[in-house]
């Protein structure tokens, strides 16, 4: 960002890196509700043998609860949420192939010139200044969404319903 650069052209140069990192946010939101729901299903499957399922339930509850803090963080564009995302997602690169592509990107979207931008208190700044500018979301992404949800919750209901 140079001194004649207006908050409305920084905005605008980095708005889209601005709507994925925010999309990192979303995606923690996703795995707190996920770790969540499974340390509430973990104790009550008699069939899986666990030694100690109340010690693993609060486990992943725990780990539910720092991913949604960690997803406030990103979702807010906190500088604090760097060091963790960036911890989490290089043990998310051993997820080979979809979790290394997933990670890697999220390390790119952390630590590339935008990303330490779109991190930084100046920038914050700009945010501020500029309450007007929203990214929009295209209708092709919000069906996709629609589509990722629906077959997330299918595969949650067969799981439940089926029968053993």
């Amino acid at each position: 960002m140079s001194p004649t650069d207006t908050p409305e052209s920084i905005r605008t140069a980095h708005l889209s890196h601005e709507a994925s990192v925010k999309s990192i946010g979303t995606l923690y939101y996703i795995g707190a509700v996920m770790l969540i729901i499974g340390a509430i299903a973990l104790p009550f499957d008699p069939k899986r043998g666990i030694a100690h399922p109340w010690l693993i339930a609060t486990l992943l509850i725990l780990l539910g609860v720092v991913y949604f803090k960690l997803g406030q963080w990103f979702r807010a564009l906190q500088p604090k949420a760097r060091t963790p995302g960036t911890i989490l997602a290089a043990f998310g690169l051993l997820g080979f192939p979809l979790g290394t592509l997933i990670n890697a990107y999220v390390l790119y979207l952390i630590h590339s010139a935008k990303g330490k931008v779109v991190f930084s208190e100046e920038y914050q700044a700009v945010v501020a200044a500029t309450p007007g500018i929203k990214y929009k979301t295209s209708l092709l992404v919000w069906i996709f969404i629609g589509l990722l949800i629906f077959f997330v919750l299918a595969a949650i209901l067969a799981a439940l319903f089926a029968k053993k």
